[in-house]
């Protein structure tokens, strides 16, 4: 430096003081959604609350909100004061990731009995594109995708659905789901065959077909958010992840809604006056021939029946 440089100090005080520190809280981003639980569902996972081995991420300590993947699309995160994540489109552009690692998690050999559970708290909004996100479960050396999509009432929807009669999710609302992943046997080297079983708020909603099944070694949770404005956001909590002895079954048949008619089989031929009462059948003497009185053209015994789907 040169002769001309200087400093000026004066009350320059240094010590110690037992002083705590407190992280900065984060700004709340802007249009921070309200979401309702009407069924009272977060928090009440079967698997998060109990004993089972597994990893869990919640926020409820102080923990630090998760990272997104580097040099992805544009998104950010945020831990609201209700203790949630809040993951979030800041633009438009390419897919962004957000992953929740479970390298700790003791996997165990793949078999037929072996399934993994992924359960959480989940919530969407602002969703008005197909194939808007992406739920990605990587362990065990293998990768399924769950493909999320908005259906034409605007409700969430699982693309890939392929039995059950599950009509989706409403937006801004709070359920928990449940989704157990079945291995069914090696189809080629590295790639396998596998099942996908939704619950809903611990109800039986539909299989899904596994999709984007291959080899992979990492053992992450990945949240995907794509196609879409800058208006898109997830919601996660209470998540758990792990693995049981459970072998996979036939999904349950659907059955028929008592409050549903019952359609009628079109081989059978119609009553035209179906709210009638059936009148008393007639005694008929030796000889009688022809048709009941009132019965003409009618099976009262098989009027429609309920096929399996």
């Amino acid at each position: 430096t040169d002769s001309d440089s200087w400093m000026l100090y004066d009350n320059l005080v240094v010590g110690y003081d037992s002083i705590e520190y407190v992280e900065a809280k984060e700004k709340a981003p802007e249009g921070l959604p309200t979401i309702s639980d009407p069924n009272g569902v977060k928090g009440s996972g079967v698997y998060y609350g109990g004993d089972a081995a597994g990893i869990r991420f919640d926020y409820d300590n102080g923990e630090i909100k998760p990272s997104l993947t580097q040099g992805m699309g544009p998104a950010n995160t945020y831990i609201t004061d209700e203790r949630y994540v809040y993951y979030y489109r800041t633009e438009s552009g390419a897919t962004s990731y957000l992953p929740l690692e479970c390298g700790k998690l003791s996997l165990p050999e793949a078999t037929n009995t072996v399934t993994a559970i992924v359960e959480g708290d989940f919530a969407f909004g602002r969703v008005d594109a197909a194939y808007f996100g992406v739920i990605g479960f990587y362990g065990n050396g293998r990768r399924v995708n769950v493909f999320l999509s908005a259906n034409a009432e605007g409700r969430i929807v699982f693309p890939h659905m392929k039995s059950g009669g599950f009509e989706g999710l409403e937006q801004d609302t709070w359920y928990n789901l449940r989704f157990e992943l079945y291995y069914l046997g090696t189809v080629s080297e590295g790639n396998a065959s596998m099942a996908v079983r939704l619950f809903v708020n611990g109800e039986y909603a539909c299989d899904i077909s596994a999709v984007d099944v291959s080899a992979y070694t990492s053992n992450r949770l990945l949240l995907q958010l794509q196609n879409s404005d800058t208006e898109l956001w997830m919601a996660y909590d209470n998540i758990y992840i792990g693995y049981f002895d459970m072998e996979y079954t036939a999904p349950p048949a659907d059955e028929p809604d008592p409050d549903e008619p019952v359609d009628p089989d079109p081989d059978e031929p119609v009553d035209p006056n179906p709210d009638e009462p059936i009148p008393d059948e007639p005694s008929y003497g030796e000889g009688d021939e022809g048709v009941l009185p009132g019965h003409a053209g009618n099976n009262y015994d098989n009027v429609g029946g309920w096929t399996e789907p």
